[in-house]
């Protein structure tokens, strides 16, 4: 199961304010949240998604502010 793509497609309607960020952004810190994301996703757990919701948030609120 490819829990990047996943991580990302659930993410970006998540977090539609950081659409474009999402969908351009690589990076390994990136990466690694998007995954555990997607994982979080399939497994249902919602507390997980929006822990880990808020660091990309955050993270990409930092970086391209």
């Amino acid at each position: 199961m490819d829990f990047e793509r996943i991580g990302r497609a659930r993410l970006m309607m998540r977090l539609p304010h950081h659409r474009k960020k999402l969908a351009e952004s690589e990076f390994l810190a990136l990466t690694s949240l998007i995954e555990n994301y997607g994982a979080a996703v399939i497994e249902n757990r919602e507390h997980d998604c929006q822990a880990i919701a808020e660091k990309v948030d955050r993270l990409l609120s930092s970086l391209f502010s």
